[in-house]
């Protein structure tokens, strides 16, 4: 990820909860693209701290699996929410990857843009299944690629989704996230 290894996002994630309410608007779009049955099964990739799982579980849905290779932000997770299935582990790891046929919605907040094979991840979920994923404008240490503009994440990700939507969700000190939803082609 980014060229970041484990030790980088230990750290990371427990200097960056103080951010939190800057994440809720991309949290409350997120949660209106979401199907309203509460037991959609749900994967999360690159789960963090579980403050996402945390906000669905407070939503009132119920089968979530969040998945991170950092063994501290999943630690965090499981306390936050005990109630879901979170596994430390490599998105890449074909164990994982088997599971996939498991879950109807597919979730990378702030994700796939820290990992160099973005597109042989997405191209492993089942078909049909209702993708939401969110990237960043700028660069930083950790991303691997950045969007300048929407059309850009489309001409990345609509060979393997077929897209709905990619909106511009800003948030403090200027920063931009483009939210993309849709189906796996």
């Amino acid at each position: 990820m980014g060229g970041q290894g484990i030790e980088y996002w230990d750290t990371h994630i427990q200097q960056n909860t103080n951010n939190l309410p800057d994440w809720v608007k991309l949290y409350e779009r997120i949660a209106k693209i979401l199907p309203a049955d509460k037991n959609v099964a749900i994967a999360d990739f690159g789960c963090q701290g579980g403050y996402f799982a945390e906000f669905l579980y407070k939503k009132g849905y119920k089968n979530y699996w969040g998945i991170d290779f950092a063994p501290s932000t999943i630690k965090m997770a499981r306390i936050l929410v005990p109630e879901f299935k979170f596994t430390v582990g490599n998105i890449y790891d074909k164990k994982i990857q088997n599971d996939f046929s498991k879950y109807d919605v597919f979730i990378g907040i702030q994700f796939f843009h820290f990992i160099k094979r973005d597109l042989d991840v997405i191209n492993e979920l089942p078909s049909g299944k209702l993708i939401i994923l969110s990237v960043a404008n700028r660069s930083s240490l950790e991303t691997v690629r950045m969007f300048k503009k929407a059309k850009e994440v489309k001409a990345r990700y609509s060979s393997v989704i077929n897209i709905i939507d990619v909106e511009k969700v800003i948030r403090p000190r200027g920063r931009i996230f483009y939210l993309t939803y849709g189906t796996k082609i």
